[in-house]
């Protein structure tokens, strides 16, 4: 599935109320996007992450166009806990893309 590419702000305020309205949504405290580095003998094993921004308590709606691309990737969001970590992949981007197209 994809996102639709949203065409005004007041769309792009609907995909952020439909994401902040899902059951057991959390208001994030901190967010970001990291490049990992990886183990050379063991590649699970991860040795650092580097993030380029680290959204503390700001851009909610970021957040929530993040976790809607996730969803759209048929990733689940899991809300109970206190982190949540997924692997993104070039359809994420996409769908991230789309949803900031008119912003």
């Amino acid at each position: 599935m994809a996102i639709e590419t949203v065409t005004s702000t007041d769309a792009f305020k609907q995909l952020v109320t439909d994401v902040t309205s899902q059951a057991g949504y959390k208001e994030p405290i901190a967010f970001g996007i990291a490049r990992v580095d990886r183990g050379q003998k063991n590649a699970e094993k991860i040795l650092q992450a580097n993030f380029g921004l680290i959204n503390w308590k700001e851009n909610f709606g970021s957040a929530a166009v993040f976790i809607k691309a996730l969803q759209e990737t048929e990733c689940e969001v899991d809300f109970s806990g206190t982190e949540f970590v997924a692997t993104i992949s070039d359809t994420f981007v996409q769908n991230a893309m789309a949803a900031f197209a008119h912003t």
